[in-house]
């Protein structure tokens, strides 16, 4: 109420509903009124403010995430651009995620080459480390442009001993690609004895398998786990 033109408070109002209350619709026209704010200053005002630059990059960032989640991936292509032109010179935030979230956008929008090349870039800032979250949008963009070895190739650079349970979903569904139906069981049981909070993703996705092979006893052995699992877990 004090500040109608600040950048910060906006921001920060934002962030407490999208990180703290998981509401993320609420969230977005705090960033926005973040960034449009900053936008609306004039050259002199934002040399003597020039500290709430960076978050306005940073709402910049956080709005594109949010219209992408709200399903308005074109507007959240424009935000994401804007970050990363506005945080070319000032690098408030990891090339690592502007470069995935700009990755995530296009996968969404199905502009699979673009993704591909956004994904590689971020891999390449990743300093020597194959981050996990990169590697499995990477490897789903191989699979969506039908290049399933290359999707492979993708999912073996992260070790397997750190392979989290979203991570063993696509690796399945490369094997399958791949035509391994047996590698990509295997896959997932071991996903489904792991996980305590999402073990129905894995046992669903061996009823599928199952369903297709026509193994329909199979198949409803493991959907009926998935159900009793998804019932104790989360009521």
């Amino acid at each position: 109420a004090l500040r109608p033109d600040g950048v910060t408070n906006f921001y920060r109002q934002a962030m407490l509903y999208k990180k703290i209350e998981g509401k993320t619709e609420k969230s977005i026209p705090l960033f926005q009124r973040a960034v449009d704010n900053w936008e609306d200053l004039e050259p002199e005002k934002k040399k003597a403010r020039h500290q709430e630059h960076k978050n306005y990059v940073k709402a910049l960032y956080q709005l594109a995430s949010g219209l992408l989640k709200a399903g308005q991936a074109r507007r959240a292509l424009e935000c994401i651009h804007k970050c990363i032109n506005e945080d070319r010179d000032s690098n408030h935030l990891s090339l690592v995620y502007k470069y995935f979230a700009l990755g995530k956008v296009c996968f969404e929008l199905n502009e699979f080459d673009k993704a591909k090349d956004a994904l590689m870039f971020a891999l390449k800032c990743c300093e020597g480390r194959a981050l996990d979250f990169v590697c499995e949008l990477l490897a789903r963009v191989w699979l969506a442009l039908e290049k399933a070895d290359k999707a492979l190739e993708t999912i073996s650079m992260v070790p397997e001993s750190k392979r989290r349970p979203y991570y063993r979903w696509t690796e399945a569904d490369v094997h399958c690609a791949l035509g391994d139906f047996e590698k990509a069981r295997a896959v997932l049981k071991a996903a489904a004895e792991r996980d305590k909070r999402s073990g129905h993703k894995a046992l669903i996705r061996l009823t599928r398998i199952e369903y297709i092979h026509g193994n329909y006893r199979k198949a409803k052995e493991y959907a009926t786990r998935a159900g009793e699992f998804f019932h104790e877990r989360w009521g």
